[in-house]
């Protein structure tokens, strides 16, 4: 199934110049090598259908002209806000990569070394935050009646007071489906780049024993603003720990994964075991040596009335036959002889 990538030039100012910029902000989203033969980008309104006549940009003028940048323009690539988009497939190698089995995390490759649950200030939206030994983290928002889920992943690295980010790439997905099949369920979005550093301060964690807690600004899909700030308390590795707030810090300063966690993806186990319990369907019976092995949904009645048929022609012209040589009429011809 292809892969859809967007930007959207609507939520930025940023401002592509030509065919390699939008391949190189793909290499730098998706950490992969992109050729420019493999993508072929396209420019649509805002909100057009997905039938609607698509604007073919093939060429470094199509970029800009479809941008609204004159050969003179900003060469910088920033300019106001507008209502368009660029979209491009990925290739399916990529595509394959991304969408692994058993991989909750798009980039992230390494094991989950620790969990953080954390709200809008205000509420209205709530994040959870993993963090990865591979050096990626993946942060969920979800907001209370809405279906929709905004996922943004990228690179980690501590700091003596603090997580800083680095987001690589955003997508829209619909809660659970994607893990509930092999198919795309989300689209997958440029990340601007004024949202593309975000830090999150480190606090308690230590001696006092206190529990870890990590708070900054973060993008949001949900907000009044693009940027909201946001409050994350630690999180167990396993509903059977009992991790204080120290062996949590301690993750996300070293590393180190809690003891006994066997997966990053604690709702994929659940599901496992939800398909475990599901009862198998009984294979078909083997057939034996001696049956045929030819199989018809033709009704076998048919063949059964042309034997029936065959059987009664035969016995009758074997009747007559039989009359024609031994009946009354050629006994009389032959006394009269």
């Amino acid at each position: 199934m292809p892969e859809p990538f967007i930007f959207d030039l609507s939520r930025t100012a940023w401002r592509p110049t030509n065919l390699e910029v939008l391949t190189s902000e793909l290499r730098y989203a998706l950490e992969q090598e992109v050729r420019p033969d493999e993508v072929e980008f396209a420019g649509t309104e805002v909100g057009a259908a997905p039938d609607a006549a698509k604007e073919i940009l093939d060429s470094d003028e199509s970029v800009r002209e479809f941008c609204g940048l004159s050969d003179e323009g900003d060469v910088n690539g920033h300019s106001p806000p507008l209502r368009k988009v660029i979209r491009t497939e990925l290739p399916a190698r990529i595509a394959a990569v991304l969408r692994r089995p058993r991989a909750l995390a798009l980039l992230a490759t390494g094991r989950q070394v620790s969990k953080f649950a954390g709200e809008l200030e205000g509420g209205g939206s709530e994040f959870s935050l993993r963090l990865f030994d591979c050096g990626h983290f993946r942060i969920k928002e979800t907001a209370q009646g809405s279906p929709g889920v905004g996922v943004w992943e990228g690179k980690w690295e501590e700091t003596s007071t603090s997580v800083k980010l680095q987001l690589l790439l955003h997508s829209q997905e619909q809660q659970q489906a994607r893990r509930r099949s092999g198919d795309s369920a989300g689209t997958l979005q440029m990340v601007p780049p004024e949202l593309r550093v975000a830090e999150l301060a480190v606090s308690g964690g230590d001696d006092s024993g206190e529990e870890a807690r990590l708070h900054g600004d973060l993008p949001t899909m949900f907000g009044a603003s693009p940027i909201c700030r946001v409050q994350f308390h630690a999180e167990a590795m396993d509903p059977r720990q009992a991790a204080s707030g120290d062996d949590l810090r301690m993750q996300v300063k070293h590393g180190r994964p809690a003891a006994d966690d066997s997966d990053d993806d604690a709702e994929y186990r659940q599901m496992l075991r939800e398909a475990a319990r599901r009862p198998r369907p009984v294979p078909p019976p083997k057939k034996r040596e001696w049956e045929d092995d030819f199989d018809s949904d033709e009704p076998r009645w048919p063949m059964y009335l042309g034997i029936f048929l065959f059987i009664v022609i035969f016995l009758t012209f074997s009747w007559a036959l039989y009359e024609d040589w031994y009946g009354e009429e050629p006994a009389k011809e032959f006394d009269e002889l």
